[in-house]
């Protein structure tokens, strides 16, 4: 998982149905982004109580001229989002 991509590629995937230039030049960035990245990492240690938290969020036909809704989420474990 790629909590850092969770915003980027969940709005663009939002322009699958007619994209444009603009749309595939923000692919091509996130790509790029995540060629460079590919170092990062979580770690995870053992014996270490850990709590897990969530969080979840809708906006319900808050994209006024699609009327669409969105709604997000984020799960952390300790200081570790996860996704």
């Amino acid at each position: 998982t790629r909590p850092d991509l969770i915003y980027p590629v969940g709005l663009i995937s939002q322009f699958m149905a007619r994209p444009t230039e603009g749309h595939l030049h923000c692919a091509q960035c996130i790509l790029r982004y995540t060629g460079g990245t590919k170092d990062r990492g979580m770690l995870y240690r053992t014996g270490i109580a850990e709590q897990l938290v969530g969080y979840i969020d809708a906006d319900w036909a808050g994209i006024i001229s699609a009327r669409r809704s969105t709604s997000g989420f984020v799960f952390s474990l300790g200081s570790v989002t996860i996704t």
